[in-house]
């Protein structure tokens, strides 16, 4: 199981440090105040949302639920 999560949470790190790097230059860069609310905002949202999904894979692998697609 251990290697099974290794993926997950690898791709999760790095995605979470490449939008939080983005995230800090915008919001430390001062950059204006549209574009903070167009791309900073947003981007923080994702940030969320992919911290929750990683978990949520983590969550399915930890249940042995491997196979989602096969109850569709």
């Amino acid at each position: 199981m251990g290697k099974k999560m290794a993926a997950p949470i690898i791709i999760g790190i790095i995605g979470c440090f490449y939008m939080i790097m983005w995230i800090c230059l915008l919001f430390w860069g001062q950059a204006p105040l549209p574009i903070l609310l167009l791309i900073g905002i947003p981007m923080l949202a994702l940030l969320f949302l992919w911290i929750h999904v990683v978990m949520e894979r983590i969550h399915e692998i930890r249940s042995n639920e491997e196979d989602d697609l096969s109850k569709y």
